[in-house]
């Protein structure tokens, strides 16, 4: 009796435990995480605490004889969080809300978020890609821009998400990728502005991070600090601030690019034609792999006179 009670104390603050980390994962906030946890623990007859943080999750939980905090047992989960996925997190809910009403069992719904977490995306990468696209040029749209900016804006969109989707298989690249991606989409942006031989709005770099903008993030962080979590909503709010200056910061060096490549073409690049300047700014970006570096004459001659007094010595010996 007593194994068996043990058993399903097990199973039960694995399920609250899971159902925290799952819940991290698809962005909710700490106290929508604390309190379905709480929920959960309630429900199953567990007497717990929890605290939730931006990276992390603290559960405790007491005793079924004893009340007194020595008899409690402590948990930490380090939790990484993850993109957005509303049918995961429809999927978690529902499944929540089947341990409530009795539906389910602790270790079946256990065992359905670890299968929502192992879940591959539901939409195949082709229809991310073009919806990436889709969005850039329809932020584009909205802030007023051309017909040729907002195609701009979406072949930037759809070259950030194949960079995220590289960055997906590199630990490397992943901690570098808002700046680098920030980075990318101004150069592209600057490359496109000297072929068209015009200076192009900022709003078509905007446009094209529109993915990456910590909206969400910024919105959940203010919900926390509203309901008093300052911990959880200061930390995140900071966080995104950060990710901000990091794509600020990519974005500055691809402008500076720019300005370099248009000074290097010489003074006389704004009396040019559009299309004549596109071609100088272009010209000095592309790298001169192939150009043959310049020489002092006389030390040309003297290398080839060299040369032609080797070959005599080597047609001399027998």
């Amino acid at each position: 009796m007593k194994d068996t009670r043990t058993t399903a104390r097990s199973a039960a603050v694995d399920f609250v435990l899971e159902l925290g980390r799952a819940l991290h994962i698809q962005g909710a906030s700490s106290p929508e995480i604390e309190y379905s946890m709480t929920l959960a623990a309630r429900k199953l007859g567990l007497a717990g605490e929890f605290f939730a943080t931006p990276t992390s999750i603290f559960a405790s939980f007491l005793a079924e004889i004893e009340s007194s905090a020595s008899a409690s047992t402590t948990h930490l989960l380090r939790v990484v969080p993850g993109g957005t996925d509303l049918a995961k997190r429809a999927r978690v809910d529902e499944i929540l809300r089947d341990v409530l009403a009795e539906r389910l069992d602790a270790e079946e719904g256990r065992v359905l978020l670890a299968a929502v977490a192992a879940d591959p995306p539901h939409w195949p990468r082709a229809l991310v890609l073009v919806c990436s696209a889709l969005s850039s040029a329809a932020a584009a749209r909205f802030f007023g821009l051309d017909a040729f900016e907002i195609a701009l804006a979406g072949g930037v969109g759809l070259a950030v998400e194949l960079l995220a989707l590289v960055a997906q298989h590199s630990a490397r690249l992943k901690r570098g990728f808002l700046p680098l991606a920030a980075f990318l989409a101004a150069a592209i942006v600057a490359l496109a502005s000297g072929l068209r031989g015009e200076p192009t709005p900022l709003q078509v770099v905007v446009a094209g991070l529109i993915t990456l903008l910590p909206g969400l993030r910024i919105t959940t962080a203010m919900i926390e600090l509203a309901l008093d979590h300052l911990a959880a909503g200061t930390a995140r709010f900071f966080g995104s601030l950060v990710s901000l200056i990091a794509m600020l910061f990519g974005a500055a060096l691809g402008a500076d690019r720019r300005d370099r490549e248009r000074a290097r073409a010489g003074p006389g690049l704004d009396a040019l034609p559009r299309a004549a300047r596109g071609a100088a700014v272009l010209r000095r970006a592309l790298p001169r792999a192939a150009a043959r570096p310049r020489v002092d004459p006389r030390l040309e001659r003297a290398g080839l006179l060299r040369r032609a007094a080797r070959r005599a010595r080597a047609r001399q010996r027998p």
